[in-house]
């Protein structure tokens, strides 16, 4: 699977709502997007780098473009997986982990004043 082969609902509109979701900021709007990588399938998923420039009018300091490099994982496009449950449980197990247990481990070592992070931010389609 390469670059090639996006799925048309990876557009403008799809990176404007997750963003002004992600940044509580109904201002933004996308400047421009683009996708760097293509990773193919990954343990039942597909995996996308893009980069993507955004203004926001809700605060001063981001009223320049500001970048922001984001991963998209997605369920494979091929028909091998279709309607196999094992992926949809494998997302559901890694939205735990992103949204609840890697945040805890971040949180008790902040308790007890180290700064670490074991993920990047997650983000939901919503």
């Amino acid at each position: 699977m390469g670059i090639d082969t996006v799925p048309e609902y990876l557009n403008r509109e799809f990176f404007q709502k997750a963003i002004k979701s992600y940044k509580n900021d109904e201002t933004i709007e996308i400047e421009s997007f683009e996708i760097t990588a293509a990773f193919g399938e990954h343990f039942g998923s597909q995996m996308y780098r893009w980069k993507i420039d955004f203004k926001s009018s809700k605060y001063s300091l981001m009223k320049n473009v500001q970048s922001l490099p984001v991963v998209i994982k997605i369920k494979p496009l091929n028909d091998a997986f279709l309607g196999d449950d094992t992926s949809i449980q494998l997302f559901k197990t890694e939205i735990e982990m992103y949204q609840k247990i890697l945040p805890a481990f971040d949180e008790l070592y902040k308790k007890n004043g180290q700064s670490v992070e074991f993920a990047p931010e997650w983000v939901s389609r919503q």
